[in-house]
């Protein structure tokens, strides 16, 4: 892209363009969250081959970062993983497996938050935000 492209006016109000940007944000995250922690290019071909829909995660992942992991709570409050934790140090587990074709990644889900925060505050409220993520979390 050329600077010019990048400065030119454009016809789409600023506020269609920045919910188009959410959108897309969104859309993007549940596009891609099958395939997270892919990185190897023949499994991922094998697995879901060229990604054009939203998918449901499979279940065994060559990849997982979970076998790398393990998950100790300090204490039953603290756990965010709640009934994930099981999970945690086995070969092939999927990160999303529970998660639906077309659902968003906690990534896309925290900032969910944010925005509603943002939304019904009318600005950045650090204690709103904080105490709407500790309860996500933590329920």
């Amino acid at each position: 892209m050329s600077e010019n492209s990048l400065n030119r006016k454009t016809d789409i109000p600023l506020e269609s363009r920045k919910r188009g940007s959410l959108y897309g944000l969104f859309i993007g995250d549940a596009l891609a969250m099958p395939v997270h922690w892919y990185h190897d290019r023949s499994a991922l071909k094998r697995d879901y081959g060229h990604v054009t829909d939203y998918m449901a995660p499979k279940n065994l992942h060559p990849g997982s970062i979970l076998r790398y992991k393990s998950y100790e709570p300090v204490n039953e409050k603290g756990n965010i993983l709640h009934d994930q934790v099981q999970y945690w140090g086995k070969e092939g587990i999927h990160y999303h497996q529970f998660l639906m074709a077309g659902e968003n990644t906690l990534n896309l889900k925290i900032v969910a938050l944010l925005i509603e925060s943002l939304n019904e505050k009318g600005d950045y409220d650090a204690d709103d935000f904080l105490d709407r993520y500790i309860s996500y979390m933590t329920t």
